[in-house]
């Protein structure tokens, strides 16, 4: 594995560098209620299901046109898997 920082995973920030600021409003937080992790999750599902169901139907197209091509090239060169007639 890479142990490089990526742009996307960016390290936490130690409390050397997030200040004083930032560390007063750290003791002030609130918990979160309960159906919060729940509606994360649930905000979470939706997107990756469009993502999905987006990606199946792009692949979906494409196989079907790799299909076609494919037939079209077997009756121009009259290769294939036909019965034989008798």
């Amino acid at each position: 594995m890479n142990d490089e920082p990526d742009a996307r995973h960016r390290p936490e920030p130690s409390d050397a560098e997030m200040g004083s600021p930032i560390g007063e409003l750290a003791d002030i937080g609130e918990p979160t209620s309960l159906g919060f992790f729940g509606r994360v999750r649930n905000s979470i599902d939706r997107r990756r299901l469009g993502s999905d169901l987006t990606e199946l139907s792009w692949n979906g197209v494409i196989s079907v046109m790799l299909e076609f091509v494919d037939m079209a090239a077997q009756l121009v060169t009259g290769t294939g898997t036909t019965k034989k007639r008798r």
